[in-house]
């Protein structure tokens, strides 16, 4: 699409804005979602985000995402209150059109950051990277590389393990037995899938990706890091 088609777009979509006070509430909603497993920030952000995208979207609320990329070989460092340090090779949140006194702008609904909207420059502000990439894109896009789930399959089965995975750090104790945990609860999240896959018809990774679906073994070998910390990278 030419850039002034692009433009043209993103105008029509900006040109019916959220108030601040709906915005307020946008924020609320998606922060009172039980499933989503806010509290956990070190992983599942594109989970995360996807879902708060559908939801957003039932409302008749355009969403759009965006991407904040660690380039290669750094990574994206955020000092969390509950979480203490966490590593991303990359985070990403949905966006929507707000009207404020500057003019529309848009605002980030991220509460694994936050605690209200807020615009770009302030999301970006608390994670530093000596070398990054801000991008904006459509809501559709679920990870980097344009890779889709729009059925929302990965996004179903990556929130079910993140609930597994929470759960375990908030029981575990101190740091290392939060990583001894964390990692025994993903690989009983990850047989739990593996058995379920194998009851069902098995899908080539063509098939997958045909139908949107972000091949579970890119995550795993690196092809599309997911935005877990750079231990788990290390360790995969």
């Amino acid at each position: 699409m030419p850039d002034w088609a692009v433009a043209l777009c993103e105008a029509v979509r900006d040109a019916n804005p959220l108030s601040m006070t709906a915005a307020a509430a946008l924020f609320g909603d998606m922060a009172s979602q039980a499933h989503i497993p806010f509290d956990f920030a070190k992983g599942y952000c594109s989970a995360r985000a996807h879902e708060m995208r559908r939801l957003i979207n039932e409302q008749g609320v355009d969403c759009r995402k965006v991407f904040f990329h660690a380039a290669k070989d750094h990574s994206i460092r955020v000092e969390h209150p509950t979480n203490g340090t966490i590593l991303w090779s990359y985070h990403v949140a949905p966006t929507v059109a707000v009207q404020t006194p500057q003019g529309v702008v848009r605002m980030v609904i991220d509460p694994s950051l936050f605690d209200r909207p807020v615009t770009v420059e302030e999301w970006t502000s608390v994670m530093t990277c000596e070398k990054s990439v801000l991008e904006h894109t459509s809501g559709a896009v679920y990870q980097p590389f344009d890779a889709r789930d729009d059925e929302y399959r990965q996004t179903e089965r990556l929130l079910e393990e993140a609930r597994v995975v929470a759960e375990a750090w908030r029981r575990a104790g101190d740091e290392m037995e939060r990583a001894e945990t964390v990692a025994a609860a993903r690989a009983a999240a990850d047989a739990l899938v593996a058995q379920e896959t194998a009851a069902r018809q098995p899908e080539t990774v063509e098939t997958a990706w045909e139908d949107g679906i972000v091949p579970e073994t890119w995550e795993d070998d690196g092809i599309v890091p997911d935005e877990d910390s750079a231990e788990d990278d290390d360790a995969a």
